[in-house]
């Protein structure tokens, strides 16, 4: 029974990457300038990442999928976003690669008042619908501790990562199904 299902495991995990490399090849990413992106992900990205600097970009064929590679605050960034057909903005990530461990629940108290002006410069015009349902807390790998912010707003989902010091290490904005 077990090498039965350990070769339906494979089996699954084989058509899921099968999948994966063929949606890929059918919707090649394409080098960009910066400035031809949609601008809902133009607008967002200078929104939340005020002098950010962009060193690449790419696009997907369809137009629903990009990527841009950039410098702020002197820490490299990713940014990934995905958009409907309509060419919205659906789905919107920031990743600074730094690594947060999780170490517990916390709460809103627990949280010092530069990571808290921080949440609140990254939610911008959303702050006013948003409603926290999880905070967490947690280190970087140089001690340093760390925020996790979970929650959602009238039209987007949360998850909003802040260092003690007030510096943004991830964002992860998703928009809420109605």
């Amino acid at each position: 029974m077990g090498a039965f299902f350990a070769t339906v495991l494979l089996a699954i995990f084989a058509l899921a990457i099968g999948q994966a490399l063929f949606r890929r090849k059918m919707n090649p990413h394409a080098e960009v300038a910066y400035a031809t992106l949609p601008a809902a992900l133009r607008g967002e990205v200078e929104r939340v990442l005020p002098g950010f600097t962009p060193n690449g970009a790419r696009i997907t064929k369809r137009g629903d999928e990009a990527r841009v590679e950039g410098d702020y605050r002197g820490e490299k960034i990713s940014v990934e976003a995905d958009f409907d057909a309509a060419g919205e903005l659906i789905d919107f990530e920031i990743d600074t690669r730094t690594g947060v461990r999780r170490l517990g629940p916390a709460d809103a108290d627990d949280v010092p008042n530069a990571a808290q002006i921080e949440f609140e410069r990254v939610l911008g015009p959303h702050r006013a619908s948003f409603r926290t349902s999880r905070i967490f807390q947690g280190a970087l790998r140089d001690g340093e501790r760390a925020f996790e912010m979970k929650g959602f707003g009238d039209d987007w989902k949360w998850e909003i990562e802040v260092s003690a010091t007030g510096r943004l290490l991830e964002l992860e904005m998703e928009k809420r199904r109605r």
